[in-house]
């Protein structure tokens, strides 16, 4: 009778306490977003059309970059390595190179018609694994490209994240981190 007790009391509250805190823990891992670049753009006033003066920072080399893009959006093109998601309750997140950065129309007659230049924000680090190497690791689940693009505002601070399942981008006023609503605030 006092072992039942026992156990009830105190080895089952403590089983339950320690897959909670695996769930919590897995759910942070498979939903954490790092900040891996910073961009903003300055309007160049100097008679071209949609050309903009573009400062690129890396937040993780500390790398920076200036240079002129054109075009009415940006698109940050990212070389992802994505690892299995079991993979990440062992603390492993994926790997990325960030390649280039480019301008882009929202108008295709514009876009195939008009300036365009991209720039190689990679060239010192060669991120291409053989694809032999890739079917012996088990934690690694696809080697891909990711890119993200949106409208260019000046005044705007875009940071770039990384995900597990790739990068994404969100703006705020330069200066000023604008809070994003979590799915449970918007009921």
């Amino acid at each position: 009778m006092f072992r039942i007790l026992f156990l009830l009391l105190i080895v089952a509250p403590i089983i339950v306490m320690s897959i909670a805190t695996v769930s919590f823990a897995t759910m942070a891992q498979l939903t954490k977003e790092v900040p891996i670049a910073t961009i903003t753009f300055e309007k160049d006033y100097h008679g071209f059309y949609k050309r903009w003066k573009v400062h690129y920072y890396d937040v993780v080399t500390q790398g920076e970059f200036d240079g002129w893009i054109y075009g009415d959006q940006f698109r940050l093109d990212v070389r992802f390595l994505k690892m299995k998601s079991w993979a990440n309750l062992f603390g492993t997140s994926p790997r990325y190179v960030i390649e280039r950065i480019e301008g882009r129309y929202q108008n295709i007659k514009e876009q195939n018609s008009r300036i365009r230049f991209a720039y190689d924000l990679d060239e010192d680090e060669p991120f291409y694994l053989e694809e032999s190497w890739l079917d012996y690791n088990v934690m690694i689940d696809i080697e891909y490209g990711s890119s993200v693009y949106t409208q260019i505002q000046e005044g705007v601070l875009y940071t770039v994240y990384y995900t597990n399942s790739g990068v994404l981008v969100r703006c705020s006023e330069k200066g000023v981190i604008v809070p994003t609503k979590k799915w449970w605030e918007i009921f």
